[in-house]
């Protein structure tokens, strides 16, 4: 029997040719309904409708009424995760009771969801972007420098505490209405700027106004950014009337902290200070670093946490 080697040639490219389409069409969409399969397992409580191109409602609404969308979603399935889309993507909401579960995953990062959360990366937030770093600064500061001397601080604190009630609370014989939320962030702010800063600038009512306006307008601003899609969120930083002030708040509190290390350098050696200044200082051993932004994230996390225990 005779065989025509072009033909088999032609037959063997058909063959591969068909192997080709398979590998090229078949093999993805596995891919794609396996992921979708993984994806689908947990319901997503917010979904986009038939209709929808985009998430932008389902964001909208998270972010007008996440508390009634989870509490919702928390009735509906009790203890099992589930799903659900939010202004910085898509999360997976778990029961308290499964946080020993993930505390060690190592596929599991808090500081890259902070990222996330509040634009670490864009300009003006640059004291969220020093609290999600994967340097060990922040961790190093609170263990051998603020905890260390906690001994040392408990006067100065006692006597920052009696100056400022006596401020924002002093005696009198007449009833006076307050605004007790107000007072207790005047109160934080002005006691943990006494640790951060220093007794000069902790009673400085500028630098004080600017960590409590940065602290707000910085999530306000993150909030602005998060329902805006990813691509454009670099350009929008730099024209968003919100994010143009967060940029002039931290360029701002480099200068106030500036002019503090300038006074230090010109007093009398051998003056010790105890304040997160001289040990951001110390733990950078003369590299350059953000001080000012160091300073805003230290206030931020202090005064939105303490804040929260109180009202």
């Amino acid at each position: 029997m005779e065989f025509d080697l072009n033909l088999l040639a032609e037959h063997e490219r058909t063959i591969w040719d068909l192997v080709a389409v398979i590998f090229l069409l078949v093999i993805p969409n596995v891919i794609v309904l396996y992921t979708w399969k993984c994806r689908t397992i947990l319901p997503l409580v917010n979904p986009k409708r038939s209709y929808e191109l985009t998430s932008s409602r389902a964001v909208r609404e998270f972010t007008t009424s996440a508390r009634d969308i989870i509490y919702s979603a928390v009735n509906q399935f009790g203890s099992k995760p589930f799903r659900v889309i939010s202004d910085f993507g898509e999360v997976i909401i778990l029961r308290p009771q499964q946080g020993d579960e993930i505390r060690n995953d190592k596929r599991l990062s808090f500081t890259g969801q902070l990222e996330t959360m509040f634009q670490a990366n864009l300009p003006g937030f640059e004291p969220y972007k020093m609290a999600a770093s994967s340097e060990e600064s922040l961790q190093t500061l609170v263990r051998s420098k603020i905890t260390r001397n906690l001994a040392e601080l408990v006067t100065p604190l006692s006597n920052e505490c009696s100056v400022v009630l006596e401020e924002l609370l002093p005696d009198s014989q007449e009833w006076n209405e307050v605004n007790l939320k107000d007072i207790i962030v005047k109160i934080i702010t002005r006691m943990s700027s006494r640790i951060f800063v220093g007794e000069s600038l902790c009673r400085d009512q500028e630098w004080l106004d600017l960590v409590v306006k940065y602290g707000f307008a910085s999530a306000h601003a993150a909030e602005q950014l998060r329902v805006l899609p990813r691509i454009i969120r670099p350009l929008m930083a730099r024209v968003l009337p919100s994010c143009i002030e967060l940029q002039a708040q931290v360029d701002q509190a480099e200068k106030y902290v500036a002019r503090v290390l300038a006074e230090r350098e010109g007093s009398s050696p051998g003056v010790q200070y105890m304040d997160a200044i001289a040990g951001f200082k110390e733990i950078a051993q003369n590299k350059p670093y953000p001080a000012g932004a160091s300073q805003l994230m230290l206030s931020i996390v202090a005064i939105m946490t303490t804040a929260d225990l109180w009202y």
